[in-house]
């Protein structure tokens, strides 16, 4: 989670939206993710010797990949969504600490072609999985 601000003011009670569009294609991995976070500035609280700017953050997110050549080719889809906070240190220009749970589900495919052209599959296996994740993060200062 990669947090984006408006480039204008924003006060208490006021949300901004980040859309996020994810390409990557080496070789024979083709994947995609697209995203939406809605940010809402909720409070001020203390942190630190600061003031720090509580921020909320929900997300809608859609993933998929192909994979694959020759004899076999695996594809995956998810969707989910998640929520979570953040502390902005706004004097430092920091986040200082951040909050996140993702819940989503998806599709596994994989398939193996047969010997000879034509042929039915020799293998495939489907799976549904549940993607679950929780992850806290924390600025820790210390000294060189």
């Amino acid at each position: 989670m990669q947090p984006v601000f408006p480039k204008r003011a924003v006060s208490i009670g006021d949300s901004w939206t980040q859309d996020i569009i994810y390409e990557d294609k080496r070789g024979s991995v083709v994947a995609n993710q697209d995203s939406k976070n809605v940010y809402t500035f909720t409070a001020w609280r203390p942190c630190r010797e600061s003031l720090c700017v509580y921020i909320t953050i929900k997300q809608e997110m859609r993933s998929a990949a192909l994979s694959g050549g020759g004899d076999s080719r695996a594809e995956a889809s998810s969707a989910g969504t998640g929520e979570g906070w953040m502390l902005f240190d706004p004097f430092a220009g920091q986040v200082v600490k951040t909050y996140w749970k993702l819940n989503g589900q998806g599709k596994v495919r994989v398939r193996q072609k047969g010997e000879s052209e034509g042929q039915e599959p020799v293998a495939q296996v489907e799976a549904e999985v549940v993607v679950e994740a929780e992850v806290t993060a924390e600025r820790i200062d210390g000294e060189p």
